[in-house]
């Protein structure tokens, strides 16, 4: 009985060899073809998600930085017209000078810089 048993494993291993299988790879007379099908099938459905999610990066990306430009042109085109980096650095117009000024006049005049909002 046992030299049956290695007899048919023997002619196994053959076939096995002469159909391309590797006798240590159960996977594939397992029935676990379908498996690699089914693996195959997601890993392309998550390659092509990963492609689009990177084609939508680029292109938002690229308007971002379309806004980047036009945000700069708006903003060197335009010179800034208020607060305290616009006054001209002349000695006379420095902050030190000015608040002299104020206080020796001392009229309790407020200088504010900015939006001011009534509460």
């Amino acid at each position: 009985m046992m030299d049956r048993i290695v007899k048919l494993e023997d002619e196994l291993r053959v076939l096995r060899l002469t159909n391309g299988l590797d006798p240590n790879d159960n996977k594939l007379t397992n029935g676990n073809v379908e498996d690699g099908d089914a693996e195959r099938l997601r890993l392309r459905k998550e390659l092509a998600e990963m492609r689009k999610a990177k084609t939508n990066a680029e292109e938002h990306a690229l308007k971002l930085e379309r806004l980047v430009t036009q945000l700069r042109s708006k903003f060197n085109g335009h010179q800034i017209s208020n607060g305290p980096d616009s006054l001209p650095s002349d000695p006379e117009h420095e902050t030190n000078a000015r608040a002299r000024r104020t206080s020796v006049n001392s009229n309790n005049a407020t200088v504010v810089f900015g939006p001011v909002t009534d509460l």
